[in-house]
């Protein structure tokens, strides 16, 4: 399904639902209300988990607006996430981007099968950090 027919979908079924959806500012306090606990990975010691605020979530959106001026990306695109989905990098460089420009964001079966997944989908947009760029030259 297409992010225009998803939209769409949505937009009758609040039609025929009415009042279904509040909007958000009646569900609690958006600034201040956490929108995501975000993980790094520990490489400078241990994990840590971080809440963002719903107010913190906004500077990542527009960021995401921006790289999106720079590297256009358009809904045929085809992206991988194989990292953890709690992490930063994950957050931001792959399921807001993907939320901004509408790309197809898919998701490994299992962490042993990662190499033979990107193989099978094939992403037309890679995001890997330094290491795993390094650990899988052959794969690039």
């Amino acid at each position: 399904m297409s992010l225009d027919a998803l939209q769409r979908s949505g937009r009758d079924f609040a039609e025929r639902k009415s009042g279904v959806f509040r909007p958000p500012r009646s569900r609690g306090r958006p600034p201040s209300d956490i929108a995501v606990i975000l993980y790094t990975s520990g490489t400078t010691g241990h994990p840590k988990g971080v809440a963002q605020t719903a107010r913190g979530a906004g500077p990542r959106r527009r960021a995401c607006r921006r790289f999106r001026r720079v590297s256009p990306k358009t809904e045929s695109e085809l992206a991988t996430a194989y990292l953890p989905m709690a992490l930063v990098a994950t957050s931001s460089t792959r399921n807001a981007q993907s939320l901004v420009a509408g790309f197809c964001l898919n998701c490994p079966e299992s962490p042993e099968t990662v190499m033979a997944d990107l193989r099978e989908i094939g992403p037309t947009y890679y995001f890997g950090p330094p290491r795993v760029l390094r650990k899988y030259p052959h794969a690039w």
